[in-house]
């Protein structure tokens, strides 16, 4: 029974340790995991204040959306963008635009602890049959591809 016990209490201190906590929805887990993943620092990341929102996606943000996506992936065509909208304007489609604005500090690279902000965003789109990850929420307009891309064309 001990190492039952050990276990759990291993469990209970990671969760607490992680920074998320259990009623974080998975957009608040996601934007965090990836916001981590880019810092200096993550293991001292503070989070201060989370402002989580939820707002249907109108004609334009959804194209624009749309058009973001296939610059990602050549697979995803105009005729899929296309298909989309119309689909939208028919009333056959509702995607919504979720959004996370994280106030939180982190040290800078001289170790002085400073606040920032983050804003997460990510399009739920019932077409997609996905949901948000650390690899596809866009933190301060960029993926984990396009911050990863970005990092590796500075050097």
């Amino acid at each position: 029974m001990k190492p039952i016990t050990s276990v759990i209490s291993l469990m209970i201190a990671t969760l607490l340790l992680s920074g998320c906590n259990d009623s974080d929805s998975k957009m608040v887990t996601a934007c965090e995991t990836a916001l981590k993943e880019r810092l200096l620092a993550p293991s001292l990341y503070k989070r201060i204040e989370i402002d989580e929102t939820k707002m249907p996606a109108d004609h334009e943000s959804y194209e624009a959306r749309l058009v973001k996506r296939s610059q990602r992936d050549p697979g995803f065509t105009d005729e899929r963008i296309k298909d989309r909208l119309s689909r939208f304007d028919k009333g056959l489609s509702n995607p919504v635009l979720l959004a996370v604005f994280i106030r939180y500090d982190s040290p800078n690279i001289y170790g002085t602890p400073i606040r920032y902000h983050a804003a997460c965003g990510y399009l739920d789109d019932p077409e997609d049959h996905s949901e948000p990850t650390a690899y596809n929420v866009e933190v301060n307009g960029k993926t984990d591809n396009e911050w990863s891309d970005s990092k590796a064309a500075r050097y």
